[in-house]
């Protein structure tokens, strides 16, 4: 009965390793604590030439978890850039899944030769800017560019 009780109470299993301010969630069993929410942010991801120029066509995989992680594969999000070379998208998610250290978002060249033939670019969680608003009626926008290196 009190392993129920404290389940039903919420009380803390263990507390986030994870030294990024943006994943210090608080891992337990039972409901929610009361700071617990629902979070609306804006990806904004962005692809470029050599010279500045945005490129069509380009698929960008959003992996807040990371590309390798069997939990994150469920929460992976692809897109593809538009004509000026950028994407953007509004997710609704709970505050604390928002990005951490091991977020990542892939930039890679799926159309062949139709918008010219760039590597596939790799930015990792240091290389993506996180724009914290500062009224919580504001969203927070998270931002990625990556300028792709033409394939020789």
């Amino acid at each position: 009965m009190l392993g129920g009780l404290m389940g039903l109470l919420g009380f803390a299993g263990c507390k986030g390793v994870d030294p990024d301010s943006w994943s210090q969630g608080l891992l337990m069993y039972g409901p929610p604590p009361g700071e617990y929410k629902i979070l609306e942010y804006k990806f904004v991801g962005e692809a470029t030439d050599a010279t500045g120029k945005g490129i069509e066509g380009i698929r960008v995989v959003f992996a807040p978890f990371g590309l390798s992680s069997p939990e994150g594969k469920e929460v992976n999000d692809t897109l593809y850039t538009g004509s000026s070379g950028k994407i953007e998208k509004v997710y609704k998610t709970p505050a604390q899944f928002l990005v951490c250290s091991a977020t990542e978002v892939e930039f890679a060249d799926v159309d062949g030769a139709a918008n010219g033939e760039f590597e596939t670019s790799v930015l990792k969680r240091k290389e993506i800017q996180v724009f914290d608003s500062s009224t919580p009626s504001e969203l927070v926008t998270v931002k990625a560019k990556a300028q792709m290196k033409a394939k020789e």
